[in-house]
């Protein structure tokens, strides 16, 4: 994004890597720019070129280092070029995924204290991330900022399905994720054998074998993603309960918020701080509070309509871009902490 230099008061550059899921402050973009703030984003390179890559870097106010682990020298060119420097973090890269065994890590611990050490304030995309950076440096230098989206893009459907027609049960994720939603096989096919005309929608590039529930599959593409979540009724979001999952911003729970879904959840980390159960969402633990939950919405239309707004008002309130935006200004201005 390009600016005439009168028309701008900040220059803040947002570096990252394609593979950390690039910058998830873009969505802030165009509200930073009516901030007289030059955001852009920059996608930094890996090995033994990227200090001289960064050395290229155009001098800017502010610099925002998105996940990624660079060396001591690698920041001090960083320090050369920027009055300021933010880490945000969105997921609990200080442990590692799901997937392992053994998710504590000294080398991934060390390169997180080293970053936040490093930095003159962190943003961090949970609770959980917010208060591992504390551990590091003063509270007040710590801002918590979750992964949203712009709510003028993921909007709720114009009308909500009634009691005389079938709800959509839906499910979106990667194949990363595709695990979670496959430990409710057993929930799914007692849906379908209970519900009369219960369907799933799952929406992904990988889809677990689900039985005993009439299934579509929805190859993923961004350009569709928006009408895909507006066609849910009733969104899964099933979790694990470890530490990755506790730490993780999971951004899908403000698409549900947003496109004014009923959310069936496990309640893990960011996503138990976010919702209300009963008002904005339920949560399920085990098989019968899973099907319990689905079974309730799927049978009372008015009520998961009335979850869906419930949730859509609480994202615009409290985790909308233009509500988490102060937040965001004043960790980029070096101000006093904001709370979204």
């Amino acid at each position: 994004m390009t600016h005439d230099d009168t028309h701008v008061c900040m220059k803040v550059l947002f570096l990252g890597h394609a593979h950390t899921n690039g910058c998830r402050s873009a969505y802030y973009f165009p509200h930073l720019a009516e901030e007289r703030i030059s955001a852009r984003y920059v996608d930094v390179p890996s090995g033994p070129a990227r200090a001289a890559f960064l050395a290229g870097l155009p001098p800017a106010d502010c610099v925002v280092i998105g996940r990624l682990a660079l060396l001591p020298e690698e920041m001090a060119v960083l320090r050369g070029l920027a009055g300021r420097i933010v880490y945000d973090v969105d997921d609990p890269i200080m442990y590692r995924s799901s997937r392992h065994w053994i998710q504590r890590s000294l080398t991934r611990r060390r390169n997180f204290r080293r970053m936040v050490e490093s930095a003159d304030a962190v943003i961090a995309g949970t609770p959980l991330i917010a208060e591992e950076a504390a551990r590091y440096i003063a509270p007040d230098r710590v801002v918590l900022i979750p992964s949203t989206v712009d709510g003028n893009v993921y909007t709720p459907r114009l009308s909500r399905a009634t009691n005389h027609e079938p709800l959509c049960i839906g499910w979106l994720g990667s194949a990363g994720t595709a695990g979670y939603l496959a430990r409710l096989r057993h929930v799914l096919a007692e849906v379908g054998r209970k519900v009369p005309g219960a369907r799933l929608k799952i929406v992904s590039n990988r889809f677990p074998e689900i039985e005993g529930i009439p299934v579509e599959k929805k190859i993923w593409c961004q350009a569709d993603e928006v009408a895909d979540l507006q066609s849910f009724d009733v969104a899964l979001l099933p979790l694990s309960d470890d530490l990755w999952t506790r730490g993780k911003g999971h951004g899908k729970l403000f698409q549900y918020m947003a496109v004014g879904a009923a959310i069936v959840a496990s309640p893990v980390g960011i996503v138990e701080a976010c919702l209300t159960q009963g008002r904005t969402g339920f949560f399920a633990r085990n098989k019968a509070e899973w099907v319990g939950a689905i079974r309730r919405l799927c049978e009372d239309a008015p009520l998961c309509a009335a979850l869906g707004r419930a949730a859509r008002s609480e994202f615009e309130k409290r985790f909308s871009l233009r509500a988490t935006l102060p937040a965001l200004l004043a960790v980029l201005r070096g101000g006093s902490r904001a709370k979204p």
